[in-house]
């Protein structure tokens, strides 16, 4: 579906036939509704409580296919950001610019069980190895900033190379290494910022969630719409849209 295509649904949705009893929007108006109920559709798909069956993102197929359009994948190199006691330090990866909600986290690790791993860290730089070592892929595992180094002298539940631990600011992950393993390349998977409609200034960008999707999110657009004017039909129209669950 087209924006010109969802912009005629949301007309039929507000006009009961042929009377034109609700005022007309501007397409502007029309966009900026369509955008906030994109943004609300894939928040409630990601959200284990955003329907009546308590399903998150992945607890059911539809809702795998509702956002499967916006599933991405990065693989990028880490960058050294310095050393937080004697034995660990921590690298660094810059989410994508179309970055919006993290997945999964994986790291390639180079790691030495015996000894410690010998490298010369560069503020900033990319890890550099002048020794080969085993090589593998772990998951990370998330840390709240305020308990990050609780754990990191926890022996039971420091970052290891098996699960290293990593920490979110900003525009950044940050991954906690100790002096047997290092972390040089980071991948992951999230979703990714759906397009932004603008039917006046970008007529040709179109909703790039899923086909099946835009006629829910056509009506999610209805029921904001008849909500803001006060229309008794509102309940009804969000009885149906509920039921699409």
């Amino acid at each position: 579906m087209t924006i010109t295509d969802m912009h005629i649904m949301i007309n039929l949705g507000l006009q009961k036939i042929a009377s034109n009893q609700v005022d007309s929007f501007l397409p502007q108006e029309l966009d900026l509704e369509l955008n906030k109920n994109i943004q609300r559709f894939i928040e409630h798909r990601l959200n284990k409580f955003g329907n009546k069956y308590r399903t998150g993102f992945e607890g059911s197929q539809k809702r795998i296919d509702d956002v499967r359009t916006l599933i991405a994948e990065d693989s990028s190199a880490t960058a050294y950001k310095g050393q937080v006691s004697e034995k660990h330090h921590v690298v660094s990866y810059t989410l994508p610019s179309t970055y919006m909600h993290l997945i999964s986290v994986r790291c390639l690790v180079s790691y030495d069980k015996c000894k410690p791993i010998i490298t010369s860290f560069v503020l900033d730089d990319p890890i550099v190895l002048t020794t080969d070592y085993k090589n593998t892929v772990s998951v990370a595992k998330y840390s709240q900033l305020d308990d990050i180094y609780t754990l990191l002298d926890d022996p039971f539940n420091s970052t290891s190379y098996k699960k290293p631990i990593y920490t979110m600011i900003d525009d950044k992950i940050d991954i906690y290494t100790d002096d047997k393993f290092v972390v040089s390349t980071v991948k992951t998977t999230y979703i990714q910022t759906p397009n932004t409609v603008d039917s006046v200034s970008a007529p040709t960008v179109d909703c790039d969630l899923p086909d099946h999707t835009h006629q829910e999110i056509v009506d999610m657009t209805v029921n904001s719409l008849l909500e803001a004017i006060s229309d008794p039909r509102y309940r009804t129209n969000l009885g149906e849209v509920q039921r699409s669950e």
